[in-house]
């Protein structure tokens, strides 16, 4: 009996360790499997990088390893999800960095798919610091074991904080002493509020654009970094977000866009950037993937804290199929700790029908006006002039007749009478042949002070009207003036002390087009730009 107990037993435990052999077998045949298709299923899935990690193609952020879902059910069916082991410390925790601030003026809801067969006690625990905000914690008093379950931390107080860095505490404030305790972790994120409004949700796609890390998001890097307040705005960039690319790996490390298809270099193949760096040295644009063979391009970033224009002409690589650009930064050194580069308004643009030598935007009284200067024009018919704002679609705000065929230098000049904020502007020089492209965009900042006249309506058609506040009674002068300084319209006006309305009729003969409106007294003189 006892010979037969222990050969029962034997056995008994032979077949445990068989079956302990076979799911560990099957465990890593799944893991390998699951690994081939989803490297399948993702090749040309592109980043979202407010997904911090989905275990399977969204891989931004989060250092765990990728298992396979121990528990699949309507809550979370992935087949890939992260692995945490907490320890026995109340405050173990799993720490991110995000190597810069996060934008939190969205996407600020962190969602977390949970599971564990543990019994947590305490509480689940979201800490956002890092930068200089003062750290933010956000919890769940308890967790639930033996199901998936999604938990929910609202950061939207932190919309204005710059936090750079994400710790989670799972069972905070109780310390163990029956050993670490295992979470699975899946689709990590930052998503928006249900009732958060997107303000580029109206805003066209504009293709030409590969990536303003605003409203034209359209080819997203491989590589997740940080969108960030604009360390200069100025006239040069007056963009509010920019992207925040700090190298920190080898002296070619690099970060790229993958296309879908073959780059279009038909038209627009012309790269242009905007860097802003204070570390100077040799930056690489490249175009390779296709059939066709890669070509790189060297260029200087001059690392003077400034917004530069970096401009590689691609006209040359117009017939071949390239489907990917690659930038590598001070290329062939070592990255030192201050390698960081501010990138904005990444672009592929069109090489210009006419010889466009000068383009400018400046800011007269609360109007922008538009300098260019043609150094050779064949076969050109008008300039339109197209303006936005950062979260608007491109709109014609005017025209101006071109000189046909010139070979000299011809100068245009346009004003606009755009409202207070920043303003960005290009020109769509079409020729007689219907062909068109565009200039590079220009941008103008309005500062507006109290203006002290207003006309409405604006445009105006046959008839507006003048509202202002004298402080005197008296008469004022009314002067209409194109923009090449000829006064269509001059008439004098009985004015009383306090609020004025005077009614004008529009000059049936004036042109179509902008014009300045002067109004004159003996202690000053207000004026505002129309357009007809």
């Amino acid at each position: 009996m006892l010979v037969a107990y222990v050969a029962e037993h034997i056995v008994h435990i032979d077949i445990m360790q068989v079956n302990i052999n076979m799911q560990k077998t099957l465990l890593f045949f799944l893991v390998l499997v699951s690994g081939s298709v989803l490297r399948a299923q993702c090749e040309n899935v592109n980043p979202d990088c407010n997904i911090l990690n989905d275990f399977e193609c969204q891989t931004n952020y989060i250092g765990l390893p990728a298992v396979v879902n121990p528990a699949p059910d309507d809550v979370n069916g992935s087949t890939m999800v992260g692995e945490y082991v907490d320890q026995n410390d109340a405050y173990d925790g799993l720490f991110t960095d995000f190597r810069g601030p996060l934008d939190l003026t969205i996407f600020n809801q962190l969602r977390i798919k949970v599971y564990t067969d543990a019994m947590p006690a305490g509480r689940f625990l979201a800490i956002l610091q890092g930068g200089t905000s003062p750290s933010s914690e956000k919890q769940v008093a308890s967790m639930t074991s033996g199901v998936w379950t999604e938990y929910v931390f609202d950061f939207s107080d932190q919309a204005s904080a710059d936090h750079s860095e994400l710790i989670l505490i799972f069972n905070a404030d109780i310390t163990r002493t029956n050993g670490p305790e295992t979470y699975f972790l899946d689709d990590v994120r930052f998503a928006a509020d249900a009732g958060a409004t997107d303000p580029c949700s109206n805003v066209e796609a504009d293709p030409s654009i590969l990536n303003d890390f605003e409203c034209q998001q359209n080819e997203p890097f491989q590589t997740c970094f940080p969108i960030v307040a604009n360390p200069l705005v100025n006239a040069d960039n007056p963009s509010d977000r920019v992207g925040c690319f700090q190298d920190i790996g080898a002296e070619f490390d690099n970060i790229f866009i993958q296309f879908d298809g073959p780059i279009d270099l038909t038209t627009n193949n012309q790269f242009s950037m905007k860097v802003n760096s204070a570390t100077p040295g040799n930056l690489i644009v490249k175009l390779e993937g296709g059939t066709s063979p890669s070509i790189e391009v060297n260029t200087t970033v001059m690392g003077t804290s400034t917004w530069e224009t970096i401009a590689v002409d691609f006209s040359a690589q117009a017939n071949e199929n390239h489907t990917r650009l690659v930038l590598f930064f001070n290329s062939g050194n070592v990255p030192g700790p201050n390698d960081k580069y501010f990138l904005d308004d990444i672009a592929f643009e069109a090489v210009l029908p006419v010889s466009l030598v000068d383009f400018t935007a400046s800011v007269v009284k609360e109007a922008v006006r538009l300098d260019w200067e043609t150094s050779l024009e064949e076969g050109s018919r008008r300039f339109v002039v197209e303006h936005r704002t950062n979260r608007s679609n491109w709109s014609e705000v005017g025209e101006i007749a071109a000189a046909g065929n010139s070979e000299g230098t011809r100068p245009y000049t346009f004003l606009h009478g755009a409202g207070s904020g920043q303003h960005l502007y290009r020109l769509r020089m079409e020729d007689l042949d219907g062909s068109l492209e565009y200039s590079p965009v220009r941008s103008a900042n309005i500062v507006r002070t109290e203006a002290g006249l207003t006309v409405s309506p604006n445009p105006v058609e046959d008839q507006f009207s003048l509202a202002f506040t004298s402080p005197v009674d008296g008469e004022s002068l009314v002067e209409l003036v194109d923009l090449s300084g000829r006064v269509v319209l001059r008439k004098q006006v009985q004015v009383a002390k306090g609020a004025n309305s005077v009614s004008i009729a529009f000059p049936a003969t004036a042109a179509r087009g902008t014009y300045l409106l002067r109004m004159t007294d003996e202690q000053r003189v207000n004026s505002v730009f129309i357009v007809h």
